[in-house]
C-alpha cells in the first residue's frame, strides 16, 4: 500500500488558548515522509541480514550491554544472562546489572 503522505499529529506545546479553542492551532501535523523513505530503503538490507542470522546454526557471538534493553528489552536477555554471575541483579535490581 503506497501512502501519499506520512505525518505524525502532535500537541501543539506553543500553543496559547484565548477563548474558544482552536483545533487547527492545538494541533500541529509533522511530515515524516522523508524519515520514513530512509528507513524504508534500509530493509530489504536488514532483512537479508536477518535470515542470514536465522539459516546459521550457531548462536551469534553479542556481548550483554545497554544494546539488550535500548531502545527495547530483548526477548532473549533472561537466556543470554543465565551464566552470568551477575544473573540475580537483572531481576532484583536492573539498575545495577
Amino acid at each position: 500500500m503506497r501512502l501519499a503522505h506520512r505525518r505524525l499529529m502532535v500537541i501543539n506545546t506553543d500553543y496559547i488558548r484565548d477563548g474558544a479553542i482552536n483545533v487547527k492551532e492545538l494541533f500541529k501535523l509533522i511530515d515524516l515522509n522523508d524519515d520514513v523513505e530512509v528507513v524504508l530503503k534500509k530493509i530489504p538490507g536488514r532483512l537479508k541480514e536477518f535470515f542470514t542470522v536465522l539459516a546459521d546454526s550457531r548462536e551469534p557471538e553479542i556481548k550483554i550491554g545497554r544494546h539488550c534493553s535500548n531502545p527495547y528489552d530483548c526477548a532473549f536477555a533472561d537466556y543470554c544472562w543465565r551464566t552470568s554471575r551477575l544473573f540475580h541483579l537483572r531481576h532484583h535490581a536492573p539498575f545495577l546489572a
